[in-house]
């Protein structure tokens, strides 16, 4: 028992930095294109950089730490200032890049620099690899308050209202075969480079 408890505890000390690493990523990218894309709103709101906390949602991010996907409270952004629908979607996807972009080079290291499967270091790239390759994956859902669901939102507006909802069923998705089918994506990935 006590074995167990110390184990479960190893694991949230690289699970929890992993995942805030991962959220920062995610905020960030969505309020650095935003800002390209002509909206100064995450720029006066101080919300371009990779601070986590305050994007933290309490049951978004114990989602997080069981199911290794959850969400965030949103970056301020005010999507009447871009030009086309088109700079909007882009705005919406950034997270997903962001997401990606961090996975890869995680990916990368472990594939140049191979770390002991038994160091810190090592569990950490390999769970920060599989929640940030999570989150990319199950934010194309067209579920608010994934980003899936604001791009559906751009064109239903009153969508964005069922947001509560959304929260709900991404829950018992994480319940489902979808949920482990994903999962088992993103150690396929990971597991073809080590």
């Amino acid at each position: 028992m006590i074995e167990k408890i110390l184990i479960d505890f190893t694991r949230l000390l690289y699970e929890i930095p992993a995942v805030l690493l991962a959220i920062g990523i995610h905020e960030y990218f969505h309020a650095f294109v935003a800002v390209k894309m002509g909206d100064d709103t995450p720029l006066k709101m101080g919300m371009v950089n990779i601070n986590p906390f305050p994007r933290l949602d309490l049951v978004g991010f114990l989602m997080f730490i069981w199911f290794n996907y959850g969400w965030t409270r949103d970056t301020p952004i005010d999507y009447r200032r871009f030009s086309s629908v088109w700079k909007s979607i882009f705005v919406s996807l950034a997270g997903i890049m962001g997401n990606i972009i961090l996975g890869v080079g995680f990916l990368l290291f472990l594939f140049l620099k191979k770390p002991s499967p038994e160091s810190f270091f090592y569990n950490f790239v390999g769970h920060s690899i599989v929640v940030n390759f999570n989150m990319a994956l199950i934010n194309f859902l067209p579920v608010p308050p994934l980003d899936g669901g604001k791009i559906v939102g751009l064109f239903i507006p009153q969508y964005l209202k069922f947001t509560f909802i959304g929260a709900i069923i991404i829950f018992f998705i994480s319940l489902t075969d979808f949920s482990r089918f994903v999962q088992s994506l993103s150690y396929s990935i990971l597991r073809v480079f080590i």
